[in-house]
C-alpha cells in the first residue's frame, strides 16, 4: 500500500546527475595533458540509473499487512527518499546536483518567545518602542588575478565545507533492503545489539555516509506503520534505543524519517485509520528531550513541512491530519510532562489554528478540538471563549471589559500565547471583507499590550489568510486603530524563530508593504 502511494508521489522522477567537483590547477593540468596524448572520448554519463531498474526494488512488504488499499496494477517507481527535493524546487539544469534533506538545517529551535513590556491597558495606545530591520551589503573580493607563473601557490584561506554528493539509487535501494531484514529479525529476537551491529557493518559499508541513517530510519519507519501492532511496537522501540540509548542512528536519520512519511500520511490515512496515533507515539518518544533530538512541536509545524509539496499539503491540512497528529502529539507529552507541554506550544511562532482546515478555523472549531485531547491544561483559552461569546452577541463595551476585569487575570491577559488567540479569535468574528468595529479595536489594543504579543497576532493573521488583498486592508486598519504598531511590524521582518510554511511565501509577496508599515509614524 505504502509503496503504491511513493509510486504517485514520484511520478516526476529525473535521473541523478554527478556532482560537479571544483578542481585544483595542477588537476587541470594533467588532465589537459592527458588529452593531447590520447584521442578524445565521450563524456561521463549521469549518476541517474535507468528507471526500469527501478523495478527491481518492488518487494513483499505487504505480505504483513491486513489491508489491500492502492492495490491496483501500477508499477513502482523510485522510493520516496530518493525523491529528495520538493517538486517545486526541481531545475531545468542538468548540472544540478540533487541532494537529500540535510533535516531542520541551521534552524535555532532554542529560541523561545514569551511574555515582555508592561501590562495591558483596554484603550491605551501607547506601546514599547522598537528597532527597524537592518543589514549590511555583500563584500566581494576585490582582486580575481591569480598566482604568477612558476611562483608558489598561495595559502588559501580556510576550505568551504565540503559538499557530499547523496547515494545513488542502488546504494540507497540496497540499504533500504538491509534496513527492512534488521527491523524484521529485531522483532523477531529483540537484540539490540545484534541490531547495532548490522546497522554499523552497513554504515562502514558505505563510509558513514550520512544518507544510510536517512534510509534506514525512514525504511523501518514506513514498515512499522504498515504493520500489526506488536511488529509496529518492537520496529519503533529499536530506531529510538538505536538513536537514543546506543547513539549508533543519528538524529538527522530520524527527523527525516518523520519528514518522508507524514508526507504520505494524507493518501494513507484513509486506509490506516489510526496513522495519526502512530506517529504521533513516534514523534513523542523523541520530542521529550527535544534540545538534543531538535525534534519539537516548532519542528513539526515548520521545518518538517518545507519540502512537502503543494498538493501533499493541502491534503493534510484540509484533510484534517495535521490537526489530528498535533492534538495527539500534545496529549501524549502532557501525560508525560504537562510544563513540557505547554512550553512546546509557546516556544512556537507557528499559529495552531494554521494546520487547522480552512472551514475549521472557528473559535467554537478549536475549543472542540482542545476538549477532544483533553489539552485544557496545555492550552488555558476557556476565558478567551468566554469572552468571544459575549463579543458575537454584542455586548456592550463596557460588559465586556467587566467580564475581562473579573475572568482573566492581568497575568493571563500580558500573556502574548493567551492574548494573541483572543486578538485572533475576535478578529475571526467579522464577516469576509469587513473590517473590526472600533469597539473591537480597542479590546485589541487592551490584549496588545507589549510587541511580542503584536508580533505573534501579525504572524497569525498571515499563517491564516492568504488574500492579500484583505492582509493589506487588516493590517492597515489595525495600524490606524492603534491595535498594531510600527516596532512590532520592524520585529516581525527581523524574526529568526518563524519557521511558519506561510513565512517566505508573505515576504516575497507582503515584504515592502510590511515595510511601509514599519515605517509608519
Amino acid at each position: 500500500m505504502i509503496k503504491d502511494v511513493i509510486e504517485l508521489r514520484q511520478h516526476r522522477w529525473e535521473p541523478r546527475r554527478k556532482e560537479l567537483k571544483q578542481k585544483t590547477l595542477n588537476e587541470i593540468r594533467k588532465e589537459a595533458e592527458r588529452e593531447a596524448r590520447a584521442p578524445p572520448s565521450s563524456a561521463p554519463s549521469g549518476g541517474g540509473r535507468d528507471r526500469g531498474d527501478r523495478d527491481h526494488f518492488r518487494s513483499d512488504r505487504r505480505s504483513n499487512s491486513s489491508r489491500d488499499g492502492f492495490n491496483s496494477g501500477r508499477s513502482t517507481m523510485a522510493p520516496v527518499y530518493q525523491h529528495s527535493q520538493s517538486m517545486s524546487t526541481r531545475s531545468s539544469s542538468s548540472n544540478k546536483q540533487m541532494t537529500l534533506p540535510r533535516g531542520i538545517g541551521a534552524r535555532d529551535d532554542s529560541v523561545k518567545t514569551g511574555p515582555s513590556g508592561r501590562p495591558a491597558a483596554f484603550g491605551v495606545a501607547s506601546r514599547q518602542g522598537g528597532r527597524g530591520p537592518s543589514g549590511s551589503p555583500a563584500s566581494f573580493p576585490s582582486s580575481r588575478r591569480g598566482p604568477a607563473a612558476g611562483a608558489k601557490k598561495p595559502q588559501s584561506p580556510a576550505p568551504r565545507a565540503k559538499v557530499i554528493p547523496p547515494l545513488d539509487d542502488e546504494a540507497q535501494e540496497k540499504i533500504g533492503k538491509k534496513a527492512k531484514s534488521i527491523a524484521e529479525e529485531y522483532v523477531s529476537i529483540v537484540d539490540l545489539k545484534e541490531a547495532e551491529a548490522c546497522l554499523v557493518e552497513v554504515q562502514k559499508e558505505f563510509k558513514n555516509h550520512e544518507d544510510v541513517n536517512r534510509v534506514f530510519a525512514f525504511e523501518v519507519l514506513k514498515e512499522a506503520i504498515d504493520a500489526k501492532a506488536e511488529a509496529r511496537e518492537k520496529m519503533v522501540e529499536m530506531l529510538e534505543k538505536l538513536s537514543l540509548e546506543t547513539k549508533t542512528l543519528t538524529f538527522v536519520g530520524i527527523r527525516y524519517a518523520i519528514e518522508k512519511t507524514i508526507e504520505l500520511c494524507g493518501d494513507l490515512w484513509c486506509d490506516v485509520p489510526k496513522l495519526h496515533e502512530h506517529m504521533s507515539e513516534f514523534v513523542v518518544r523523541f520530542m521529550k528531550d527535544s534540545s538534543l533530538t531538535c525534534v519539537s512541536v516548532d519542528w513539526v509545524l515548520g521545518g518538517c513541512l518545507q519540502s512537502v509539496d503543494k498538493d501533499a499539503m493541502e491534503e493534510l491540512i484540509d484533510g484534517g491530519f495535521l490537526a489530528a497528529v498535533l492534538g495527539e502529539i500534545l496529549k501524549l507529552l502532557k501525560a508525560v510532562d504537562v510544563e513540557k507541554a505547554k512550553k512546546e506550544i509557546s516556544a512556537t511562532n507557528v499559529t495552531i489554528l494554521s494546520v487547522f482546515p480552512s472551514y475549521k478555523q472557528s473559535p467554537k472549531d478549536m475549543q472542540e478540538w482542545i476538549k477532544k485531547y483533553e489539552l485544557e491544561d496545555v492550552l488555558p483559552l476557556e476565558p478567551a471563549f468566554g469572552l468571544v461569546e459575549r463579543v458575537s452577541k454584542a455586548s456592550s463595551y463596557d460588559e465586556v471589559v467587566s467580564y475581562i476585569t473579573k475572568n482573566i487575570p492581568e497575568t493571563m491577559r500580558n500573556d502574548p500565547l493567551f492574548a494573541t488567540y483572543t486578538c485572533l479569535f475576535i478578529l475571526n468574528l467579522s464577516k469576509e471583507g469587513e473590517l473590526p468595529s472600533a469597539e473591537r479595536c480597542m479590546l485589541l489594543m487592551g490584549f496588545c499590550g507589549n510587541t511580542d504579543t503584536q508580533v505573534r497576532l501579525v504572524s497569525a493573521i498571515v499563517q491564516t489568510r492568504t488574500d492579500n488583498d484583505e492582509v493589506k486592508k487588516l493590517l492597515k486598519h489595525l495600524v490606524k486603530e492603534g491595535a498594531v504598531l510600527a516596532p512590532a511590524f520592524s520585529k516581525w521582518l527581523e524574526l529568526k524563530n518563524d519557521n511558519s510554511l506561510s513565512r517566505m511565501r508573505v515576504q516575497e509577496e507582503l515584504g515592502e508593504f510590511v515595510e511601509e508599515l514599519a515605517r509608519t509614524k
